[in-house]
């Protein structure tokens, strides 16, 4: 998946189960979904 480089509206949700972080993003009317490998 490709991101702008850029701010926008949205959230970004980390969640953790057992010591892994699960990450997810949502933005204007788009649900969350899972970023499987998210950059920092």
């Amino acid at each position: 998946m490709v991101y702008t480089q850029a701010p926008v509206d949205g959230s970004r949700i980390i969640l953790r189960a057992d010591g892994t972080d699960y990450e997810y993003h949502s933005g204007a009317s788009r649900p969350p979904f899972w970023c499987e490998t998210p950059t920092q």
